[in-house]
């Protein structure tokens, strides 16, 4: 029991940015309307919301890490428009503890696969927040460089791939600390 826990949510496609920031701020008060819970920071963009909960700790708290999560399944799962995932944290993961990657040539293929393996999923007896990163409407796309074009002009394929991660997820190029906390400062070029 790490005392800390991670939110996220997936928003419905095409939610504007206050949107998704009045949901969050639902999802927040949700939570904070727990005892056990002394801190949230947020994060909330068009397509998802980010955060962080920190508990009391366990030996100050009658319920348990694995009590509260269920608890807020239950409310922050009313809020229509989302999907939400709740995971506890452990050491410096935070990730959901089972992930399956489908990967293939054809996206409808892949749909009507990751759908299949979902429903599968979910149907298996203690199984929660079974999701799909795949989001309608959200495109991927695979880039093939031309090296040789790329070697004229004096770019590596690591240049290349830096800056395009810099430009869809961002880069963490500092961090802001506050008292005993830490946030990370990202930097995201506009397309």
């Amino acid at each position: 029991d790490s005392a800390e826990l991670k939110i996220e949510a997936d928003v419905d496609a095409g939610m504007s940015p206050e949107a998704a920031g009045l949901i969050a701020d639902q999802m927040v008060s949700l939570t904070r309307s727990l005892s056990e819970v002394i801190l949230t920071y947020s994060v909330a963009e068009s397509d998802s919301i980010s955060i962080t909960v920190k508990l009391t700790p366990k030996e100050q708290r009658k319920l348990t890490d694995a009590q509260i999560v269920k608890i807020l399944r239950e409310k922050l799962g009313t809020i229509p428009g989302t999907q939400v995932s709740i995971t506890k944290k452990s050491g410096m993961n935070d990730q959901k503890p089972v992930s399956l990657v489908i990967q293939g040539e054809s996206l409808n293929t892949l749909v009507e696969i990751s759908e299949q393996v979902e429903q599968v999923v979910a149907s298996v007896p203690g199984a929660v927040d079974v999701s799909s990163s795949y989001q309608a409407g959200k495109p991927d796309a695979q880039l093939v460089t031309n090296h040789d074009k790329a070697s004229a002009l004096g770019v590596s394929t690591s240049n290349i791939a830096t800056t395009l991660y810099t430009m869809f997820n961002g880069t963490v190029i500092n961090q802001y600390r506050d008292d005993n906390d830490s946030f990370d400062v990202r930097l995201i070029l506009d397309p």
